[in-house]
């Protein structure tokens, strides 16, 4: 299969009367065929990943192990693999240090075997950024994949995710955004990626559009709901936010993202009943287990509970929680400004 998907890229570049240096030839096609069957369960592992649920992750978890065992020497599996590792700290309330602990190794195995893999550096580039908040290092890295693998639209992704985190970004955040678009146009997580990029890369109009696109292309995926809440939350829509919000929730079988967004958006509505029982359970979820502590910030900060939000991101920040790198995205809109936390944050950035 591997051989056949090699010939048909070179009868193309033949076809096409395209002139290759020997190194562009050589990164073309493969340097090595893959087992199939360790290739087969990296690909259902990639499905189980764009889940981006729970359960999702340990199956995928599972799967590209399974992929490793099969073929030790299959690069792909480690860098996805690593990846897989922090995806739940961003949505499943997953301590970072562990995440961590797991994803880097894996990420560098995967660059043993091949220093040449654009998804590895974007692993690296990820970790280094949003969880290490070490900027340099991780743009770095986010850059040297998209020099790799012009053409990847999840390098792009997480480039652009990058930049739109950063003053004065938004320009080439949004046209990362495009660019993966074209580049995968039927990925639900590339289309919600995008659009949220755009959206808080100064092309609001944009960004919804985006997003509403996604929403009725897959209406029961959770993220499609969640990053439209927020995007009409940020344009002061809030009533239909708040709709968007309720779906996530359900969808996403109460993830403590979701929570923290409706006690925000329910505080600005004035509906404090309702914002207090959602609290409630955030809370309890905190007393029984870990939660993810920006979302407790934000919840705090929504309430007026300053000094409680100023402990829980000094909590974050000693924790690598990742959320800490897109906090001003969420304020002074969604969650009141708070100067102490915003000086705090902006003082952990290498």
């Amino acid at each position: 299969m591997f051989a056949i998907q090699d010939e048909i890229a070179l009868a193309i570049v033949e076809n096409l009367k395209v002139k290759l240096v020997s190194s562009e030839r050589a990164s073309l096609v493969r340097g090595r065929t893959y087992n199939l069957q360790a290739y087969d369960a990296y690909l259902k592992g990639r499905f189980e990943w764009n889940r981006m649920t729970p359960e999702g992750f340990t199956r995928c978890h599972d799967l590209f192990r399974e992929a490793i065992r099969l073929d030790p020497e299959l690069a792909p599996a480690y860098a996805q693999l690593a990846d897989s590792m922090t995806s739940p700290s961003w949505w499943a309330d997953q301590p970072p240090a562990e995440a961590l602990a797991q994803a880097i190794p894996l990420a560098e195995k995967a660059l043993e075997l091949d220093p040449n893999l654009a998804h590895a550096h974007s692993v690296l580039g990820h970790c280094r950024a949003f969880f290490e908040r070490d900027r340099v290092a991780g743009e770095r890295s986010l850059r040297r994949a998209v020099e790799l693998a012009p053409n990847d639209a999840l390098a792009q992704t997480y480039l652009g995710l990058y930049l739109m985190c950063l003053e004065g970004g938004g320009e080439e955040a949004a046209a990362r955004a495009r660019l993966a678009l074209r580049l995968d146009p039927l990925s639900p997580a590339m289309h919600v990626w995008a659009g949220t990029i755009l959206f808080s890369s100064g092309e609001p109009a944009e960004g919804l559009a985006t997003l509403e696109e996604q929403v009725a292309r897959t209406p029961d995926f959770w993220m499609s709901h969640y990053f439209l809440s927020v995007d009409l939350g940020l344009s002061g829509r809030l009533v239909e936010a708040r709709l968007e919000a309720e779906r996530a929730l359900a969808l996403s079988g109460g993830s403590s993202i979701t929570l923290s967004l409706l006690v925000c958006l329910c505080r600005l509505l004035g509906d404090r009943k309702h914002g207090e029982d959602l609290f409630e359970r955030l809370r309890q979820r905190a007393e029984a287990g870990y939660v993810t502590p920006m979302f407790l910030a934000w919840a705090h900060l929504a309430r007026g509970e300053t000094d409680q939000a100023l402990r829980r991101v000094e909590e974050a920040l000693a924790t690598k929680d990742p959320w800490v790198t897109v906090h001003r995205l969420y304020s002074p809109t969604l969650v009141p400004a708070e100067p102490r936390v915003d000086v705090l944050i902006a003082r952990s950035f290498s």
